[in-house]
């Protein structure tokens, strides 16, 4: 009710006006041949929920009339931040218990930006306070995150990194609630993991991507912990990323980018062979550049185009895998070292049988070519 002169501002607010279905309809009948027209009645009737609306003929009404006499409603987002600072403050995650009154205030915020872009900061703020702690609490509702991301998104990728840090290292240890729904999501997500097969794959890969679509900051990690030790994990997770949100995507990126920096070896004992979480991750990355083509890598590309360029050996041997393996998987390109003396004269002959020589060797780089501009 308070916020309901701000919300009316916004694109989304209820184009349906409650009191004309109020207004009396007529029945048409059918008696002795002739067709009448009878008055439709409403029944009024009391109820205990404050946002009860009409129901074919019965209007409810909360029961209490005067409920809101001595609230007063806002209209404008400064208001709003007073406001939720003096009320909101003491709710902390629990505001998870009210999906619509969450959805309704980051739909206020997206409007708010789009007209002035100069209250992002503000909205930053807010965001961080009082609306993203409740994310890992609303156990498979997935609508109230998308909606919490398109608001998110319109946030530089280094703050919403800076709140996924924050959930992890130290909401999810210090707030009780969000430390529970943090172990719920992560057990549940462990346990479809291990169920997780090409035999199954059609009904746990839903199951899963609602999973991580509704908290994915808690499932994303065990599931990409998976692929670092798993070889046939990977294929799996990919094919369940197409069932994915908007913000699963986003904490995928930053998981990866997480994981890709943890400070560990990268080199085998031997000095000479990469880590098998390398190659595994690679893999994973480059499938998912090619497969899941709606999801944004251009942190990761990044990041290996400025590891390259860093003169350690330890964290170059990472972004060189990874990009060995977006040539080979997303471009197409395959190798020559290894061809035959037959192929290779075929590849440098004219267009027809240079096509049919990349075919020999499975070289698809005139098909990948859609794909890797995506790159």
């Amino acid at each position: 009710y308070i916020i309901d002169p701000l919300y009316q501002l916004t694109p989304y607010r209820s184009k349906i006006d409650d009191s004309k279905l109020q207004q009396s309809l007529l029945i048409t009948n059918l008696d002795k041949e002739l067709i009448n027209f009878k008055p439709r009645l409403f029944i009024s009737k009391k109820s205990f929920d404050i946002d009860a609306a009409t129901e074919l003929n019965v209007h409810f009404q909360f029961y209490f009339s005067e409920w809101n006499q001595d609230l007063t409603q806002i209209k404008t987002p400064e208001e709003l931040f007073r406001i939720s600072h003096e009320y909101l403050t003491l709710l902390g995650p629990h505001l998870s218990s009210c999906p619509s009154l969450i959805t309704k205030l980051v739909r206020i915020g997206v409007n708010d930006i789009d007209k002035d872009n100069s209250t992002t900061e503000k909205w930053i703020d807010y965001v961080r306070k009082f609306i993203f702690p409740t994310t890992p609490l609303y156990e498979g509702n997935t609508f109230v995150t998308t909606e919490i991301y398109n608001l998110m998104k319109l946030f530089p990728f280094e703050k919403r990194y800076f709140m996924y840090n924050e959930m992890l290292t130290r909401l999810s240890q210090d707030s009780l609630a969000i430390k529970i729904g943090f172990n719920k999501a992560e057990r549940e997500a462990k346990a479809v993991l291990k169920a997780l097969s090409i035999d199954s794959i059609a009904k746990e890969s839903r199951n899963l991507s609602q999973l991580i679509s509704s908290n994915p900051l808690a499932t994303l990690i065990p599931a990409v912990k998976q692929i670092e030790n798993y070889d046939k994990v990977s294929e799996l997770l990919i094919y369940t990323t197409k069932f994915f949100n908007e913000f699963s995507y986003d904490v995928l990126q930053y998981v990866l980018l997480l994981r890709l920096t943890h400070q560990r070896p990268a080199i085998q004992s031997d000095g000479v062979s990469q880590a098998p979480w390398v190659q595994r991750l690679a893999v994973f990355i480059a499938g998912l550049a090619k497969k899941c083509t709606q999801m944004n890598l251009s942190n990761i590309i990044t990041y290996i185009i400025k590891t390259l360029h860093n003169t350690d050996e330890k964290t170059s041997i990472i972004a060189v895998a990874i990009l060995k393996e977006l040539i080979i998987t997303v471009g197409g390109i395959r190798d020559q070292n290894e061809v035959t003396f037959k192929s290779l004269i075929m590849l440098n002959s004219g267009e027809p049988v240079k096509q049919e020589a990349r075919k020999l060797i499975y070289d698809s780089r005139d098909s990948n070519m859609d794909v890797a501009q995506n790159l």
